[in-house]
């Protein structure tokens, strides 16, 4: 007969008792080392008994008692997770409403700032004016941009590529500034640039043959005076060659971030592969004010060289931007600098910059010439162009009358009226007022010196 731990070990519960299986005592206690309980009267229907009113005897060693195991409903939990979040949206979103509202919330007013900053610093090309600063110009290619943070005001064909003529000598001086260690060390001009000059039709500055000329005379003979033997000179002892110079001038042009032009020579004579665009060139304007020196440059109206054997005097050079006009007010602008240009293909070009309430403005055009059938003068036609769209900024900054008349075309027009004037009957001419600029009188009476305003 099997035991009681044999018959749990293999059934999973203990044995029923049998009868003749147990002693009882006659006591009514278990035969001793059974390990059961004493046997209880039999009770009806009571759990643990059989019916024959018999005590089930289990083995006390290895059986637990059962516990009752908590039933889990995760629909309750996630309902109850959803009224969390719905609460705490709830929560959050009137906290929103209410600070933005409130006008002293000092994070919305922080949020609005930073907005309004980031917005003018990513879109620096974004055109500010409505203004038609451009209507009845003669160039074709025009750009007005603020000096300081290089903001486009205004543009026309900006960023179509033309012909740069001398106005490419401001790189030239660029980047020999950044080179030269020292600009009152002495150059003998060498012979072989004025033989490559000899087949040229290029402006000089009149410095000569084996002359020795400082790097600071060289400097002022290309910005005043445009000189192309000055440009060599600085591209030979700069480069080693024009072609090395040239190289250096379009890896300055990539580091600046002008992506539209091309340098073929240093001189801007023209060349179909030498380019740029007038937004290049305020670009490269804008780079250049940066610098003492080339501002200093730029700006000056005279200068006389150091005095040398062929020129114990020096040279006296004058900027064929400033000869232009009598005046450097432009209707509220003041013009402070410009570099020039001119070639038959180029037309007349300009780099300048101007002050209004202080605060400076770049202005480049490109193309200008005699529109067909005009007899306007030719000789400053995009001097005229940055003296109409200078003052046209200036009245529109200022809240002033924005003028109309191009300058060319109010010289015109007084010229003509005062002759029909004078004409009529013999009588005695009546005086007819017609509001002009100085720089239309200067227009009249100064002839250009065509040695260099041909090319610059």
């Amino acid at each position: 007969m099997k035991s009681n731990n044999n018959y749990n070990n293999q059934y999973g519960h203990a044995a029923p008792n049998r009868p003749g299986q147990q002693k009882v005592h006659s006591q009514g206690k278990p035969a001793p080392g059974n390990g059961n309980r004493p046997m209880q009267k039999p009770t009806r229907n009571m759990p643990g008994k059989t019916s024959a009113g018999k005590q089930i005897k289990r083995p006390q060693g290895n059986h637990q008692a059962k516990k009752k195991k908590v039933k889990i409903n995760p629909v309750g939990i996630l309902t109850l997770i959803m009224i969390i979040l719905i609460l705490i949206i709830i929560v959050v979103a009137v906290k929103n409403a209410v600070s933005g509202k409130d006008p002293k919330s000092p994070k919305a007013t922080k949020t609005s700032e930073v907005t309004e900053v980031s917005s003018e610093e990513t879109d620096p090309t974004q055109t500010q004016i409505d203004l038609d600063l451009f209507e009845g110009i003669y160039s074709t290619n025009a750009i007005v941009i603020d000096a300081e943070d290089g903001t486009v005001i205004k543009g026309l064909n900006e960023d179509v590529q033309g012909y740069p003529a001398s106005v490419t000598k401001m790189m030239t001086t660029i980047v020999a500034l950044e080179n030269i260690d020292d600009i009152d060390a002495r150059y003998t001009m060498p012979s072989s640039i004025y033989d490559y000059l000899f087949t040229r039709d290029l402006s000089t500055a009149g410095f000569e043959n084996m002359e020795s000329v400082s790097f600071r005379d060289l400097l002022y003979g290309t910005m005043l005076r445009s000189g192309a033997e000055c440009c060599l000179a600085l591209a030979n002892n700069v480069g080693g060659s024009e072609e090395g110079f040239v190289q250096m001038m379009n890896d300055k042009a990539a580091e600046i971030g002008m992506t539209n032009t091309h340098f073929m020579n240093c001189t801007g004579e023209h060349d179909p592969e030498h380019y740029s665009t007038v937004h290049d060139m305020a670009i490269l304007l804008q780079y250049g004010l940066q610098n003492e020196m080339f501002r200093t440059l730029i700006t000056s109206s005279e200068y006389t060289s150091s005095s040398t054997d062929q020129h114990p005097d020096g040279i006296t050079m004058y900027n064929s931007f400033h000869q232009t006009f009598g005046s450097p007010d432009a209707g509220g602008a003041t013009l402070l600098g410009g570099k020039t240009g001119f070639t038959t293909e180029a037309g007349q070009c300009l780099a300048s910059f101007a002050s209004i309430d202080g605060h400076e403005y770049i202005l480049v055009t490109f193309g200008a010439s005699v529109p067909a059938g005009s007899s306007v003068y030719a000789g400053h036609l995009h001097v005229d162009d940055a003296f109409l769209i200078y003052a046209r900024l200036a009245a529109y900054l200022t809240g002033g009358p924005t003028p109309t008349p191009r300058v060319a075309e109010t010289v015109a027009t007084t010229t003509a009226e005062t002759s029909a004037t004078e004409s009529s009957a013999g009588a005695t001419p009546t005086p007819i007022v017609v509001e002009t600029t100085t720089a239309a009188t200067t227009e009249q009476t100064t002839q250009p010196d065509t040695t260099y305003i041909s090319f610059g």
